[in-house]
């Protein structure tokens, strides 16, 4: 089956989102490095960090979406899951998406 546009740039977010950088040997730039926030809990701070880098990792790494926004929620983080909402546009389209990864932490 053919895999649409939407579907293999949701893929490769959610390769971004879980690779640590230097963890790709030909490409040590590539990657998220949410693991950094790992054990930092969930304060106003770290959420303004948290949106800034994913904000700047998808416009760096995926250029074929542009970033309407980015959302955390933390209705998950007693199970330890921050969810990361993630609204784009195709830059071939007007259509606007939400994506959502849940990043996993330790609290």
């Amino acid at each position: 089956a053919m895999v649409s546009d939407q579907e293999e740039i949701e893929n490769s977010l959610n390769i971004l989102f879980s690779t640590k950088i230097n963890e790709r040997l030909f490409h040590p730039d590539f990657g998220c490095n949410l693991d950094a926030y790992q054990f930092e809990g969930n304060s106003q701070v770290q959420m303004i960090r948290i949106r800034k880098m994913i904000r700047e990792c998808v416009e760096t790494y995926e250029h074929r979406i542009n970033v309407e926004n980015v959302e955390l929620l933390t209705g998950k983080a007693d199970e330890g899951i921050l969810e990361i909402v993630l609204s784009y546009s195709l830059s071939s389209s007007e259509s606007v998406y939400n994506m959502v990864y849940p990043f996993k932490f330790d609290i």
